[in-house]
């Protein structure tokens, strides 16, 4: 059993610092909870007409009949036959959709979004790492419905490999670079207690991610 993708031990660490460095869960999380806020806040009152607009056909005399006592099997038969199921499932498929169009048209024009920028990923081709063709951003996109399906085990599943890939990035064939360079965070944090301080903080060089180093554009493959 190959154990390389255990962030333990002396070679995999040096080996983790001389590779490319891959987006994590913790930073892969945060970033599509800062994109998921943005798009809520900016289409919020279109979300609201969208389900307004759908459930305005609900039949209430029918919903009405349901009892939450009753027998599951009786429930899903009165929700379908007051049409609460079929319309659920068309008001989350118009809200996915656009947050699918505007997610994946970010990546294809950017080749970024708000959320990855801010902690520096960028989603490439798993083995040339250059950026990933548009049918790779839209068949990764389509993978998060199948990653968090069961239980959120496809986005889990990050945790458990070297390069921290989830389900859709297998479906896609892509992984997530952090090009930050290492200690960049840190040197942040750092710049800023200075500022407030007063100081200018001492520049300290970082060294660029593998991925990165001669590559500053991202359109070469990296040798």
């Amino acid at each position: 059993m190959n154990w390389s993708w255990m962030p333990i031990g002396r070679k995999a660490r040096k080996q983790a610092e001389q590779g490319p460095r891959y987006g994590d869960l913790y930073e892969r999380g945060l970033a599509s909870a800062i994109d998921i806020i943005i798009i809520f806040l900016i289409f919020d009152s279109l979300f609201r007409g969208i389900t307004q607009r759908v459930f305005s056909h609900l039949d209430m005399e029918k919903m009405k009949a349901v009892v939450p006592h009753e027998p599951p099997s009786v429930i899903v038969a009165k929700l379908w036959d007051a049409h609460m199921i079929q319309l659920w499932t068309l008001n989350f498929s118009l809200q996915v959709g656009i947050i699918g169009l505007v997610l994946v048209g970010f990546q294809c024009v950017y080749r970024t979004t708000p959320g990855k920028w801010l902690f520096g990923l960028k989603v490439v081709e798993k083995d040339t790492l250059l950026p990933a063709a548009r049918w790779r951003l839209v068949l990764r996109f389509i993978g998060y419905m199948l990653a968090g399906a069961p239980l959120m085990i496809g986005f889990m599943w990050m945790s458990f490999n070297r390069r921290h890939r989830g389900w859709h990035d297998y479906i896609a064939g892509t992984v997530v670079l952090n090009t930050r360079p290492r200690g960049w965070y840190w040197a942040q944090v750092k710049r800023g207690y200075y500022r407030l301080r007063g100081k200018s903080a001492p520049e300290q060089p970082v060294r660029q991610p593998a991925a990165e180093q001669g590559h500053a554009d991202g359109k070469d493959a990296v040798e």
